[in-house]
């Protein structure tokens, strides 16, 4: 049986149907073809929030994405799959999320079944749509199955506009050392030259403080953080790569 990180995304099958009632997804599939008692069954997601996407009057100039283990748990077929041979699970999403890469992989000793959905906010223009189902493809293909809680954060920056970041980042080089160290500070770590370390601190740091996960009465306090944080990565993160 093929391990999860030597799974590509093109191995993935569309499921037999999903049913979406608002925020909720319910997926149903055929699992005849296993055997045994136990089916293990394992779901990750890419997303990205509709306040992640920064737009200019008319492309997308940055995208924030985020990935995680959704849901691992055993199922068991006696019980479950011998009368009906099929199988129905559902999960809410964020009323935030609007776009959503989500695989599902059910697997055991003997045989496995894999299926994807790619959920896209059709409020958005059909060019916006496309891109940015593109890009959680990406975020897949770069980083393969995000394993833990938030495991991935993945920024797209658009190629007309990393010019401008390029020199923003020349400005930026006229900061003092004292204000460099409060950069450090805002980073929660001490000050280094190694940029994998920044960028570990910085990921960290967006799953701590990301808006998204914020109850509300914390969520504009959150939004200021992360404004802070990502200055404070993009300067250093930049002059020490």
């Amino acid at each position: 049986m093929a391990s999860i990180n030597s799974i590509s995304y093109s191995e993935f099958n569309e499921p037999y149907r999903i049913e979406k009632s608002g925020n909720r997804l319910l997926f149903i599939n055929e699992l005849n073809n296993f055997s045994g008692k136990k089916i293990y069954q394992d779901i990750f997601i890419y997303w990205i929030t509709d306040d992640s996407i920064i737009f200019d009057k008319k492309k997308i100039k940055r995208i924030l994405v985020n990935g995680t283990l959704f849901n691992r748990k055993t199922l068991f077929r006696k019980s479950l799959f011998d009368k009906t041979e099929t199988v129905e699970w559902a999960f809410s999403l964020p009323d935030s999320i609007n776009n959503a890469l989500i695989l599902c992989y059910y697997h055991n000793n003997n045989f496995s079944e894999k299926f994807s959905y790619l959920l896209l906010n059709k409020h958005n223009k059909r060019k916006y749509i496309k891109k940015i189902g593109e890009i959680l493809l990406k975020a897949f293909e770069e980083y393969g199955f995000p394993l833990k809680e938030n495991y991935v954060f993945y920024d797209y920056i658009n190629e007309d506009y990393k010019e401008d970041f390029e020199k923003n980042n020349e400005n930026n080089n006229e900061i003092e050392m004292d204000n460099e160290e409060k950069l450090f500070s805002i980073l929660e770590m001490n000050p280094t030259t190694n940029a994998n370390e920044i960028r570990n601190s910085y990921i960290k740091l967006v799953r701590k403080y990301h808006p998204d996960l914020a109850e509300d009465q914390y969520k504009n306090d959150f939004e200021q953080k992360i404004k802070e944080i990502n200055n404070a990565y993009e300067y250093l993160y930049e002059k020490y790569k």
